[in-house]
C-alpha cells in the first residue's frame, strides 16, 4: 500500500488480488502462493500442447520443457507472491492458443479467446502490451480473416478498457499505481534509469538466468532450421514478437525491477524463448548432420546446465540466504520480545514480516511526526511500548513534545534490519 498526496494506492494489480483474495481467506498466507505457482503449471501445460501442435516430436518437446523449468527463473517466481507468473500465463494461453495455426482460417472464437487473455495480461502486467502489439501484427502479416483479426483486437482491448475505467473510478488514475512509476523510487529512493541502460542490464540478465535465449539466437544462424513452410513461418512470428516486446518494454519500464531473481520485466517471454527453442531442435533432428547433431548436443547441454546452476540452483540458494542472513535475524528477535506494537518505516517491512508475526500489530512511521502521532494513540489505548524496525541507523534519541516523553534505545542490528525499544510517557512521569 502506497500513501502518496493522502491518496492510498495498492501495490498489486487488482484483478490479481481479486484473484488471490478466496484462497487466503480460506487457507491465510499459504494462500496466497496458490495462483502464482497455478500459473506456472498453466504455462508448462501451454508448452506442452503448443510443441504438439507445431509437429515438436517427444525428445525436442522433452529437452526445451526440462529448459522451461529448470534452466529459465520462471519457476523460481512461484514461489514468490507477485503478479508476474499469472500475466505469463494469460499471455502465453493467448499465443500458444493462436499461433500455431492455419492463420488464414483462424476461427473468430479463437480470436476473441486469445484477444481475451493477452488482454487480461496486459491489465495485470503493463508489459505484456509489448505481446499483444506482435500478435496482432502478426495475425495482420499472416492475413488472418478480417473478422477474426477485429474480434482479437476487441476482445484484448475490452478487457484492457475495464481496468482503465476500473483505475479510474477508484484512483483517479487510468493507469493505476504503475502510472505513478513510484514502485521502487517512492520509498527505496532508486532513480530513474536511461531507457537503453535499462534494457541492456535487463538483456544480460535474461541470457544469464534463460540462456536459452543463447541457444535460440545461436541455432538460428544456422540453415537447417529455416526448413519446411509451417516451422517457419511460425518461428519468424515469435522472433517478430520477441523483437517488439524488447521494444515495447524500453518505452514503459521505469527501472531495472529492484531485487529481484533474474529479470522480472522480462518472464512474458521466457516461455516464447523455450518455444522456439523447441521449434529449432526439431529441426536440428530432422535436417542436420551427425557432426553438427553432436556438436549442437553439446552446446545444449552446457546451457542447460549454465541455466540449471544459475537459476534452479543458484536462484534457490540466493533466495534461501536473501532470507536466512537478511529476515530471520529480526523475526526472531522480534519474536522473542513481549511487545505487541511493531513500528516499520517501509511497508516492505510489513510485507515481509507480517506473516510469521500474526499476534504483532504493524504500523509504519516514516519521520518524527509519525512517531509521535503513534505515541499519542499509544498512551490512549494504554500501551507504552512499542518496537521501531528501521533500514538504518537512527540519531533519534529523545523527544518532548506535546505533553509526552518519548524515549529511543537502540536495540541492536539484525541482519539488515535495525532495531528500537520506544518508549513514551507523559512529562509528568519523567
Amino acid at each position: 500500500m502506497y500513501e502518496l498526496a493522502d491518496r492510498r494506492y495498492v501495490q498489486y494489480p487488482l484483478p490479481f488480488l481479486w484473484l488471490s483474495s478466496p484462497f487466503y481467506a480460506a487457507l491465510g498466507y499459504r494462500g496466497l502462493y496458490i495462483i502464482p505457482l497455478g500459473s506456472v503449471w498453466l504455462v508448462w501445460l501451454c508448452f506442452l500442447v503448443a510443441c504438439r501442435k507445431l509437429g515438436v516430436r517427444g525428445w525436442a518437446t522433452s529437452v526445451a520443457t526440462a529448459g522451461l523449468i529448470f534452466a529459465s527463473h520462471l519457476s523460481l517466481y512461484s514461489a514468490m507472491f507477485w503478479e508476474h507468473t499469472l500475466a505469463v500465463a494469460l499471455a502465453f494461453g493467448g499465443v500458444a492458443l493462436l499461433l500455431p495455426a492455419k492463420y488464414k482460417m483462424l476461427a473468430i472464437r479463437r480470436g476473441l479467446i486469445g484477444g481475451l487473455l493477452l488482454g487480461m495480461s496486459v491489465c495485470i502486467r503493463p508489459e505484456c502490451g509489448g505481446i499483444f502489439v506482435g500478435v496482432a501484427l502478426v495475425l495482420l502479416l499472416a492475413r488472418t480473416a478480417v473478422a477474426t483479426w477485429l474480434s482479437f483486437i476487441s476482445a484484448g482491448s475490452v478487457a484492457v478498457l475495464g481496468l482503465l475505467i476500473i483505475n479510474k473510478m477508484i484512483y483517479g488514475l487510468f493507469l493505476g499505481v504503475h502510472s505513478l512509476q513510484q514502485v521502487e523510487s517512492t520509498e527505496a529512493h532508486v532513480a530513474h534509469q536511461p531507457a537503453m541502460q535499462i534494457a541492456s542490464g535487463l538483456f544480460h540478465d535474461l541470457a544469464v538466468y534463460c540462456p536459452m535465449l543463447i541457444w535460440a539466437v545461436a541455432a538460428a544462424m544456422l540453415p537447417c532450421c529455416w526448413r519446411i513452410l509451417r516451422p517457419i513461418q511460425t518461428q519468424v512470428y515469435l522472433w517478430l514478437i520477441l523483437v517488439i516486446f524488447a521494444v515495447f518494454a524500453q518505452l514503459i519500464l521505469p527501472n531495472e525491477g529492484g531485487m529481484q531473481i533474474g529479470p522480472r520485466y522480462f518472464l512474458p517471454i521466457v516461455p516464447l524463448i523455450g518455444l522456439v527453442a523447441a521449434i529449432q531442435l526439431e529441426r536440428l533432428r530432422v535436417h542436420a548432420g551427425p557432426m553438427l547433431r553432436r556438436s549442437s548436443s553439446v552446446l545444449l547441454a552446457l546451457i542447460l546446465i549454465a541455466g540449471t546452476c544459475t537459476s534452479a540452483i543458484g536462484g534457490s540458494i540466493s533466495l534461501f540466504k536473501n532470507y536466512h542472513y537478511r529476515v530471520l535475524p529480526v523475526l526472531k528477535e522480534i519474536q522473542s520480545l513481549d511487545i505487541p506494537i511493531i513500528a516499520v518505516s517501509n511497508q516492505w517491512m510489513a510485507q515481509e514480516l507480517a506473516a510469521a508475526l500474526d499476534d504483532k500489530i504493524f504500523v509504519r512511521v516514516r519521520r518524527g511526526a509519525d512517531i509521535q502521532m503513534l505515541a499519542e494513540t499509544m498512551l490512549e489505548q494504554n500501551y507504552h511500548r512499542f518496537l521501531w524496525v528501521h533500514w538504518k541507523d537512527s540519531d533519534m534519541r529523545e523527544q518532548y513534545v506535546a505533553g509526552l516523553h518519548i524515549r529511543v534505545a537502540p536495540h541492536g542490528q539484525y541482519g539488515q534490519y535495525h532495531l528500537f525499544a520506544v518508549t513514551v510517557t507523559t512529562n509528568d512521569r519523567r
